[in-house]
């Protein structure tokens, strides 16, 4: 099949590599439809992800249609619309029971190596998912692929860190980066980051930006 790999620095390239296959009960394989790209594929993209494997797929944030299902595998079945979460969780370790399953002490990320386990990811024709029932969503044939994308990684990551901020509902918040929506009138918009240029980037009249330091991590 044909997928995206990282080629000459600061370069991508397509490849032909063997198909995904079921590895374990609990897998999908997933025909891909739509994916995306985002700002973490930079990273290996310079040579910044220590110990990369030049040769890892691509892509965390992808929809599709189920192709296979594991024999474990219980909420799915093929032909089903999915939309898969950017990273994999078991649900039974501390953090997955504490509502943390970004810190899985089993967690990968699709379309990374090195600083995860390699797991190949969505900018190819095909993907396996490992711990299917809990990485895909089934859609509704209402919604379309490039709507879906946005459950991927994009709007749930926004609605944590707002809803993380404290904010009330006449606030508008950018986290990190110009908000999607815009200051309504009247509303207050606060945004936040610890690189003033991106500030700037992102700054409206009347908007009240602060670059406050990194979070550190215990």
């Amino acid at each position: 099949m044909r997928a995206v790999l990282v080629g000459e620095p600061g370069t991508v390239k397509v490849a032909d590599v063997p198909e995904p296959r079921l590895l374990d009960p609990l897998d999908a394989v997933v025909q891909v439809t739509a994916a995306a790209i985002c700002g973490a594929d930079l990273f290996p993209l310079h040579g910044m992800t220590p110990g990369f494997d030049n040769a890892t797929v691509l892509g965390h944030e992808f929809v599709g249609t189920v192709a296979e299902v594991g024999a474990s595998v219980l909420g799915l079945r093929a032909g089903q619309r999915v939309v898969c979460s950017s990273t994999v969780s078991d649900g039974t370790c501390g953090h997955c029971r504490a509502s943390r399953p970004a810190q899985c002490e089993r967690r990968s990320l699709f379309g990374y190596s090195g600083v995860y386990p390699r797991l190949d990811g969505g900018q190819a024709e095909l993907v396996r998912v490992p711990m299917a029932d809990r990485c895909l969503l089934p859609l509704p044939d209402m919604m379309g692929d490039e709507q879906a994308l946005f459950l991927a990684d994009i709007l749930p990551t926004g609605f944590a860190a707002v809803r993380n901020s404290g904010a009330d509902l006449s606030d508008a918040q950018g986290t990190g980066c110009r908000s999607a929506a815009g200051p309504r009138p009247g509303h207050r918009v606060r945004g936040r980051s610890p690189l003033r240029a991106r500030l700037q980037a992102g700054r409206w009249p009347d908007v009240r930006a602060r670059t406050h330091p990194p979070v550190q991590h215990r």
